[in-house]
């Protein structure tokens, strides 16, 4: 479990990481004319959303897990 912890805390440093970036990105993309800076900043948002989305995948697993063992349970039980 000592793991799970681990990856919890490091998805969580990252996405509040990606996030300071993203933002300072979307305010240098709006700002300056760098070559690919738009790309990058694409690039890092969706990086984002894909962490969000790990993340929201992990619950939704656990609590698919839990339902399955709650039925099995009750079939177990009956």
């Amino acid at each position: 479990m000592l793991h799970n912890n681990s990856t919890e805390t490091r998805l969580g440093n990252l996405t509040i990481c990606l996030t300071i970036v993203t933002e300072t990105l979307e305010v240098l993309v709006q700002t300056v004319d760098v070559p690919f800076m738009k790309t990058i900043y694409l690039t890092t948002q969706s990086i984002s959303q894909m962490i969000q989305n790990i993340k929201q995948n992990k619950q939704d697993c656990a609590e698919l897990l839990e339902q399955v063992y709650s039925l099995l349970n009750s079939i177990d039980d009956g």
